[in-house]
This record gives C-alpha cells, structure tokens and sequence, in this order.
C-alpha cells in the first residue's frame, strides 16, 4: 500500500510538469530490485477454548510479490514450536493455512504466534509474524488419580463425591504385600508405576504421602514436573514430613504439630479460592473428628494460602494450597476427615461439595498471578509504547509491594530491561514506556519478585509496524523513473550508459541563458598563485632546503 502511494505521488507530479511544458530528465543511479511485500495474520482465532478439546488455529499468508515464493510457516506455544509447514505461494496469492489441531491438557493463559520466513526485497518484515493470547477454560471433566500405601476408609467417600460425570477417578491402593486394589483403564494392579510420564495422563492426583518411599528416583522427579511443568494438580495426604523431604517446595506446608483432640473441633473454610462460586459456605459446619489423628500446619511456604483451620486459631490449619510453576499443589492433613460423611444428610453433603471444589481447583490449571494487558491496534515504531501489568501476590489478591521488570527484546539486536513501577488508583497494576525503535515482533519478559522470595516470571508479544516517511519504500525503482521521464518527455540513462555528449531534454517554451567565464580574464587569480610560489621560494631559500 505505500509503495502505491508513494508511485501515484511520483505520477501526479510528472502530470503537472508535463502540463507546464517541463521535462523530467533522470539518471538512473542503482540497481532495480524486486519490490514486494509477504505478510501473515491469524484469521478467526477464539479468545477462549477448553482444555482437552481440540483448537484449530488458521493464519492468512499473503505474496505481494509478482514472483512464486516458497516459505516456511511455523506456529508457536510461547517459545514452544509445535509445527512447521513449507509452502509455495503464485504471484500475489493470498492462502488461508490451517495447522493440525492442538488439545491443550491444563487451563491457563497461552500466547500463540505464527512465524513465516522473510525473503530478500519483503518491504516490510514487521508483519512476518503474528501474536494471538487465548484464555484456556477449565476441562468438561477432570481426570484423577487416588494412590495410597494402605486402605482407608477416606478412600470409598472420596469415590462417591466424585461420581458425577464431571470427574473420572481412577485409583491404586495396595491392600498386602504384592496384592493392589486397581481402577482405570491405564492403572495395574501389578504394582506402582515405573514410567515417568505415568502422571501426565491425569489432571488431579490425591497422593498418600507414604507411597513416595515405594517410588523410584525418576518417579518423584517426574511428579514434580507433573506440577511444575505439565500444570497438573496434586493433593498430598498422610505425613507430611516425608512430602517434605522427597518433594521440597511443591509440598506447600513447611512445619506441622500432630493432633488428636477430645472432641470435635470446628474448622473455619475460606471461600476464595476453592469456592468463590459456592454459597451458604459460612453455613457449613466443618470438623475435625474427635479422638482421631490429624496433622495442623503451622507454617507454610512464602507463596502458600491456608485456606481451612481451626475456629477462632487461625495459625493453625488442616489444609494449606499454592500455585506451583504452571499447576498446584495442595496439603490436607486429616485423613478422618470421612466421619463428617456419617454424621447427617447436610454433612455429607458439605463433604461431597468440599472435595468436588479441591478437586475441581487443582485441575483446573494455573492461577493466573500475572495478567498482562494487550494493546489494541498498531504500535508505531518511535513512538513511546506503554506496557502494562497486573500482579497477584501469595493470598491472590493485588500485590503492591512487587519489583517488576520487563526485559525487553526486538529486531537488528535491541535489548532493553525496564523497571515497571506501581499506578496510583489501580491496585496490583505496574506500568513503564519504553520507544521500540525499529518496526518488527518485540518479546516482553516479565519478572516479578516479592519481598517473601517469590518469584514469577510471563511473556507477551508485541508488534510493531512502521508508519509515516520511514515507512516509504525508497529503493531504487527504474521503472517508475522511466515512467516519470516519458510522461513529462524528458530522457532516462542510465548512469553507466552516459557519455560526454549526453544533451538533457529542455522545454522550447522556457528562456535560457548561457554564460562563460573565461580563466584568461582572470588575471587577479594568477597573480595571487605567482606571488604565493615566489614566497615559498624565498622560505626554502633561507632555509638552506635546495
């Protein structure tokens, strides 16, 4: 389009002229190039999906050359290639290219970008690639997983909250020595799992914590990666000790005293984050059985939130929760926590409703702590860019004591660390500006620390195009020369076709004047350059230089 432009500009000016009687002479000073343009955008991507359904992502590649060109498109999960596709486009084809569906397996904010190859002559490389944010909804049901090192009477309540269709649970207990209760298809009752991608076939998985001394090196690892990396979501149960040594910071609970009260103590349910969406929660009367063993948190991770304890002594809790990388984890430290089951309808249904919510939050994917805004529109290249960002701090709620920085990197090398700093009226919002001084993809980094320790860390996509006189193409376009020459009658050559003899076109209609300065005439200039020798003589001469 600004190639169009820029030529109709050239052409109307030629007109004038030559309705003026006035020949444009031109010097073809260069060499011709092939003009174009190759571009790509997503073409109607959904702002949400569902997890564990398939997302179809189509892009739109455009050849503005007048040439065929072959490319490689390429489609990206944040940093992740998941495909790339060559393909050949005909002068001035526009293609719509659908890749291969992709199932994302957790909830979460996911950035997808679409990257084509540049070629020699693209006028402008700042639409090669294009950046789109989807919102991954929670799935249609959610996949669980009960491990335990014996039985326990937790066990069949558990299996009767989680009945309905919205859940799947499987289950593996060890009921003797080489003997083991199995559930599910993808679960044996030979014995405990040795694959280490056993777990990321599941979104949820309720783990005693005596069965982590049964499973080898390579299984705790991948349980913590399960969490960390797949966004997973996992309830330990039992010793928390042990949780402690073998996972370190995915056990969310730190220190812990053991329990055992004479009589049923009340327990206070907070209703965010589990149950924001549940009413009549201040209703529920929560307890821990009498006479039997529980284990209360007394001190939990920096980026934990206890979320059930005891009434009234709030620094001690039965249950502590964290995001943790892309999943969550969670510590419960009653495993009698059935016998409220027994007790009347209204227990029992508070049970059901309190393990379909821990269990539907764990699946569910990251919280998302950070919430970067998207800018609409175009961003222009020199001229000052706003980012924006909004933090969460370890109880979820706006964070205003956060350092935030964004590293900043775009074409031909530029690199930029920018310190984003608090807005006045919005709480948990920081902002900055920084000038992206050439047009191109820009990737934002966001890196957030707290005054706990924490860390958290986000990236974005920025684009930028190039606007006004910088974006004009300005390479030499002989063509278009020799166009403007025969519209107006003056002559074209080229600079290494011009001899001595070469006359430019002048119109008849204008006066000229021809003027000649002749050197002999200029007897002053002369005199000067004699007087200037005879003093240089006269120097050497006493300097004895010969």
């Amino acid at each position: 389009m600004v190639e169009i432009i820029w030529v109709n500009l050239r052409l109307v000016a030629g007109d004038q002229y030559r309705n003026r009687g006035i020949p444009i002479n031109v010097i073809g000073v260069g060499e011709a190039q092939e003009q174009g343009n190759l571009s790509v955008s997503f073409s109607e991507v959904p702002s949400e999906a569902v997890a564990k359904e398939e997302l179809i992502l189509s892009a739109e590649i455009n050849n503005g050359f007048e040439r065929e060109v072959n490319l490689v498109a390429r489609l990206f999960a944040e940093e992740e290639e998941l495909e790339d596709r060559s393909i050949t486009l005909q002068a001035g084809e526009s293609r719509l290219l659908k890749f291969t569906p992709i199932v994302p397996e957790v909830a979460g904010v996911r950035t997808y970008r679409v990257v084509i190859d540049s070629v020699e002559g693209d006028s402008d490389p700042s639409d090669n690639s294009d950046a789109q944010v989807i919102q991954i909804l929670p799935p249609a049901f959610f996949s669980a997983l009960y491990l335990s090192h014996q039985v326990n009477p937790l066990y069949p309540f558990l299996k009767r909250s989680l009945a309905s269709d919205r859940f799947q649970l499987s289950s593996l207990i060890r009921l003797g020595e080489k003997t083991f209760h199995a559930r599910g298809e993808k679960v044996s009752p030979k014995g405990y799992p040795k694959d280490p991608a056993f777990w990321m076939d599941y979104d949820v998985v309720l783990l005693d914590a005596g069965c982590l001394n049964e499973l080898n090196a390579s299984m705790i690892s991948s349980l913590k990666d399960f969490v960390q990396k797949r966004g997973g979501g996992l309830l330990l149960l039992g010793e928390p000790s042990l949780a402690r040594e073998l996972l370190g910071g995915v056990m969310p609970a730190v220190d812990t005293q053991s329990s055992r009260g004479k009589q049923n103590l009340s327990l206070s349910v907070l209703p965010d984050p589990l149950f924001s969406e549940r009413k009549r929660l201040d209703k529920w009367k929560t307890f821990l059985p009498a006479g039997l063993p529980a284990h209360l948190i007394t001190r939990v991770n920096p980026a934990a939130r206890e979320v059930v304890s005891l009434k009234g002594r709030p620094n001690l809790s039965v249950m502590a929760l964290q995001a943790y990388g892309a999943g969550k984890s969670a510590y419960w430290g009653s495993t009698h926590d059935w016998r409220r089951a027994l007790s009347d309808e209204d227990r029992s249904r508070e049970f059901s409703l309190f393990w379909q919510g821990v269990v539907e939050w764990l699946g569910s994917g990251t919280v998302e702590r950070i919430k970067v805004e998207q800018t609409p529109g175009f961003l222009i290249a020199g001229d000052e860019t706003s980012l924006r960002m909004e933090a969460l701090g370890t109880d979820f709620e706006p964070s205003m004591d956060a350092r935030v920085e964004a590293n900043i990197t775009g074409p031909e090398g530029f690199s930029k660390t920018l310190q984003l700093y608090p807005q006045g009226g919005d709480l948990g919002t920081y902002a900055g500006k920084f000038i992206p001084p050439h047009p191109g993809p820009y990737r934002v980094v966001y890196k957030l620390g707290f005054p706990d320790g924490e860390k958290l860390e986000q990236s974005s996509y920025l684009k930028i195009r190039q606007f006004g006189d910088e974006a004009k193409d300005m390479r030499y376009a002989e063509r278009d020369l020799q166009m403007l020459a025969n519209l107006t009658g003056g002559a074209f050559v080229r600079v290494e076709d011009m001899t001595d003899t070469w006359v430019p076109n002048l119109s008849a209609t204008l006066p000229t004047i021809n003027k000649r300065n002749n050197l002999a005439d200029a007897w002053p200039l002369f005199a000067a350059l004699f007087l200037a020798a005879g003093v240089e003589w006269i120097w050497r001469r006493k300097g004895g230089l010969r």
